[in-house]
């Protein structure tokens, strides 16, 4: 299946159960960040580390906005959702309503971002899965969007990415040059076969 057709699919499933049932989606591996709020507070430390005081927060593969609903708005000048997926957006605006949430939405794709983002420099950038997702593309496309990536953020601002498929030396790896390892979110730590290893790595990069 076309992986947008997935995801479509998907979030209108998860917006008819809102709807019918007032139920809301999950959050990406939140079993693993206590719901979410790991990287939550690990966010909350480097942006006070960053200016002391709020700052712009740009979230790229927002998906249904269960993340995002746990940052505390007033902490920041404005929070804006990304999705290439209009069901997604869709079901974030809904939540967002009944939650009365200040947070912005917006449905577009990460490679044609519309000059209200692009033209745009965000303190912060977090995505958490969506290199994963881009990777399965191919390694061009990751390149790509981590140009993206790059060319968002401000001077001295974090990209904060969490990924599943990646380690932190991979993670640095495929950022040298680009933007420099700031700190990493520990998780707890199995072993199997001889070899140590996290289900995730959370990590910071500042430009």
């Amino acid at each position: 299946m076309h992986q947008r057709d997935y995801w479509e699919s998907l979030y209108r499933e998860e917006y008819d159960s809102f709807i019918k049932y007032n139920l809301y989606g999950e959050d990406w591996f939140e079993q693993y960040t206590d719901g979410g709020r790991k990287i939550v507070n690990f966010i909350d430390i480097l942006r006070i580390e960053y200016t002391g005081s709020q700052c712009s927060f740009l979230d790229l593969g927002c998906g249904n906005g269960q993340f995002l609903f746990l940052l505390d708005p007033t902490k920041f000048t404005k929070i804006l959702g990304v999705d290439y997926s209009s069901s997604a957006i869709e079901l974030a605006k809904e939540m967002g309503e009944k939650k009365n949430s200040p947070i912005d939405w917006l449905q577009a794709d990460v490679f044609a971002l519309p000059p209200r983002v692009s033209n745009d420099e965000w303190n912060i950038i977090h995505d958490k899965g969506t290199l994963d997702a881009i990777e399965l593309q191919g390694t061009k496309l990751v390149r790509d969007y981590l140009q993206v990536v790059v060319d968002l953020l401000a001077p001295k601002g974090y990209f904060i990415v969490t990924s599943c498929n990646k380690t932190l030396d991979e993670l640095v790896s495929i950022l040298d040059g680009k933007l420099s390892f700031y700190r990493n979110l520990t998780y707890p730590v199995f072993r199997f076969g001889g070899q140590e290893g996290t289900v995730l790595v959370t990590a910071a990069f500042v430009k």
